[in-house]
């Protein structure tokens, strides 16, 4: 059984990619599957698994249907370790999903139809907003990390946040 998590907070430098990336490399190195995909338009991700902006298959072509999943998934350095890289591209996404009847459940749909259970674990690297990008992977996961800065306005948006996972579970 896959475990899909989410690593999810509205706002920015909380440590969300790092803790991605980390237990990501932590898990590879315990010889699980792993599969990053970063649903950030920054790519900050994809950057420190030494993904180059070559013309290749991005998460933006997924979700527009310009390509297969499986086709956006490329190695990366560490054995066990794959990525579906994300460019600033994908940020134009965020407003077609918005348009889309059902846009929230693009990405997840497309896991279970092009991936299936290659992977012990697929995990998201989510963007600093709740938008659709957000949604498509909070409502692709089955479990949610939230990174918090410890100070008293992260608790107002981990409240928010909670709400919206709340929805996506609906």
């Amino acid at each position: 059984m896959t475990r899909k998590i989410a690593i999810a907070n509205q706002k920015g430098g909380v440590g969300k990619t790092t803790t991605c990336l980390t237990l990501a490399a932590c898990l590879a190195r315990q010889q699980r599957s792993v599969l990053v995909i970063d649903c950030d338009p920054q790519g900050s991700a994809s950057r420190w698994l030494g993904f180059t902006t070559s013309r290749a298959s991005f998460l933006e072509d997924v979700l527009a249907g310009r390509a297969a999943l499986s086709a956006a998934v490329h190695p990366t350095r560490l054995a066990n370790l794959s990525v579906v890289p994300a460019s600033q591209e994908l940020a134009v996404q965020d407003r077609f999903l918005a348009a889309r009847r059902g846009g929230e459940g693009v990405l997840r749909k497309k896991i279970a139809e092009q991936l299936g259970t290659g992977y012990d674990y697929i995990l998201f690297d989510c963007p600093p907003q709740l938008g659709m990008l957000s949604l498509n992977a909070l409502a692709a996961a089955t479990e949610v990390i939230v990174p918090v800065a410890p100070e008293p306005m992260a608790l107002d948006g981990l409240a928010r946040l909670f709400a919206t996972i709340g929805l996506v579970q609906q």
